[in-house]
């Protein structure tokens, strides 16, 4: 027996849908025991930190090079390569 932990937020109706990767061979039974843990309401914005990911990063991080952005060199010119007959 090993834990998978897990989270995630209930819809609208209040139901939680897991989805368990890893949990044995294909085809082959299983049982699972779910532990409920009410978390304190967590801004659906911020719903990472709950997974264990750093308050906002995934809403801060793809502007996080915005004062010093990748720069792409030029590849130059093509190379003009004999047609094969």
């Amino acid at each position: 027996m090993y834990s998978i932990p897990l989270s995630g937020r209930t819809d609208e109706h209040g139901t939680l849908k897991l989805e368990v990767t890893g949990a044995g061979p294909p085809n082959t039974f299983v049982e699972a025991v779910v532990v409920v843990h009410l978390h304190e309401d967590v801004p659906e914005s911020d719903e990472y930190a709950a997974l264990g990911w750093p308050p906002l990063f995934i809403e801060k991080g793809p502007g996080c090079l915005e004062d010093n952005p990748i720069e792409r060199p030029s590849y130059g010119t093509d190379v003009v390569r004999d047609k094969i007959e």
